[in-house]
């Protein structure tokens, strides 16, 4: 792993030597020569990612699809291929969110949400970082998620943790920071968020209040005077009735 590879050093000699190319070594030293662990898959054996499978399936689509297996020697031609490739990536991402269709990231979500049920959310440990949360398959080991604090409108939600998007929270674990998704720890402690709302909730105080209700005493007083003049009334029509009665009887 420590070994320096020979033909990059002659490269490097070969280039650092001629003034028009001096500028040019300094770059593929400091980005490449220098930075094996980043370029080099050997250094990312464990990492569940392979990128040459991702190249070779562009370079056959850019070779078969829109350049029909032919060989391009202008340059113009090739940069106007790859202005098409992208412009039909972007159209397709358009019309992806427009559609609604269910795509991989939105499948993987909802597998990671299913998943989250198997964690208890009192093994999470709230932080000044963020939330710890154990790991299933290695005994000591933890995973950190930490908010992001980013107000995004992907379409990239879960309904059941509140309407997160995929961008409001990042975790330490290979599923989120490599393979770039939901992960179940943050499933998990979007849970945890929900449960502690809910137990602030229930166990807050009534606010009693501390002052008695001010009534208006004019409203009270006119009430008052209704009330005697239903009454009054009430009762000379009673009277009323009783006199006319007593008169249809003796006649």
């Amino acid at each position: 792993m420590e070994e320096k590879d020979p033909e990059a050093e002659q490269a490097t000699t070969f280039l650092i030597k001629s003034p028009e190319t001096k500028e040019f070594c300094t770059y593929i030293l400091e980005n490449y020569v220098n930075c094996r662990g980043a370029s080099a898959f050997c250094y990312r054996l464990q990492a569940g990612l392979n990128t040459n499978m991702h190249v070779e399936r562009m370079h056959r689509t850019l070779k078969y699809l829109y350049i029909h297996g032919k060989k391009v020697k202008r340059l113009d031609k090739t940069v106007n291929v790859l202005m098409k490739f992208t412009r039909d990536k972007l159209f397709d991402h358009l019309l992806v969110g427009t559609k609604g269709k269910l795509t991989s990231k939105l499948k993987d979500l909802r597998t990671r949400q299913k998943n989250r049920i198997s964690l208890s959310i009192e093994s999470v440990i709230k932080s000044d970082s963020g939330y710890i949360v154990p790991s299933q398959s290695y005994t000591y080991e933890t995973y950190l998620v930490q908010e992001t604090n980013l107000d995004c409108d992907c379409q990239l939600i879960c309904t059941d943790c509140n309407n997160v998007c995929l961008h409001q929270y990042r975790c330490n674990c290979t599923d989120a920071c490599i393979k770039w998704n939901m992960c179940k720890h943050i499933h998990l402690v979007c849970r945890y968020k929900c449960s502690a709302t809910i137990e602030q909730d229930d166990t807050d105080p009534v606010v009693e209040l501390q002052e008695p209700l001010c009534i208006d005493h004019k409203i009270q007083n006119a009430f008052h005077e209704r009330n005697i003049l239903v009454a009054e009334l009430s009762k000379n029509n009673s009277k009323h009735c009783n006199k006319s009665s007593l008169e249809s009887e003796t006649v």
